[in-house]
Formats: C-alpha cells, sequence, structure tokens
C-alpha cells in the first residue's frame, strides 16, 4: 500500500467515526430533551401537590388550631432530640479518635 492509499483509508475511518459522533451526539440531544420535558412535567405535578397540601394543612389549622399547635410543639420536640442525638454521637466519634 502506498502512503496515498494509507491517507484516503484513514480519511475514509475518520469520516466514518465523524458521523457515528454526530449520530449518537443527535440522540443524546434527543434524549436529553425528552428527560426535560419529563422533568419538568414531574416537577409541576409535584409543585400542584405541595400547593394542594399546603392548602389543606392551612385549613386544618383554622379548623383545630389546638391540635396543629400540639402537632407542631411535638414535631419540634422529635427533631430537637434527633439533631441533639446526632450532635452527641458525632461528639462521642471526634473524642474517640483524639
Amino acid at each position: 500500500m502506498d502512503k496515498k492509499m494509507i491517507q484516503k483509508k484513514i480519511g475514509g475511518v475518520k469520516k466514518a467515526v465523524g458521523a457515528k459522533i454526530n449520530s449518537a451526539t443527535e440522540k443524546a440531544e434527543e434524549e436529553m430533551k425528552k428527560a426535560k420535558m419529563m422533568a419538568e412535567k414531574e416537577i409541576k405535578k409535584a409543585k400542584m401537590e405541595m400547593e394542594k397540601a399546603l392548602k389543606k394543612t392551612g385549613e386544618f389549622v383554622k379548623k383545630n388550631p389546638v391540635k396543629a399547635a400540639a402537632i407542631a410543639a411535638g414535631l419540634g420536640a422529635a427533631i430537637g432530640a434527633a439533631i441533639s442525638a446526632a450532635v452527641k454521637k458525632e461528639t462521642a466519634k471526634t473524642k474517640k479518635k483524639k
């Protein structure tokens, strides 16, 4: 094989590889568009559900202020206890390392 023939074959390979890359890129872009559209749709659905839940919560609080306050206090205490336990556990780990 002479040099020109080798260069011609290399050029053909480059062209074929370039076409495959372009095709793969186009397919990837199409899939990204589809995924983005699906994500936007799901975000919209989640936002609507959150708005419904917020409205229901507001209605519950208006109808049952004492229960709502008790629930909030209970949740606050539970979250505070969980944070306190996590901090104590982390502090104990840190002391053991020293």
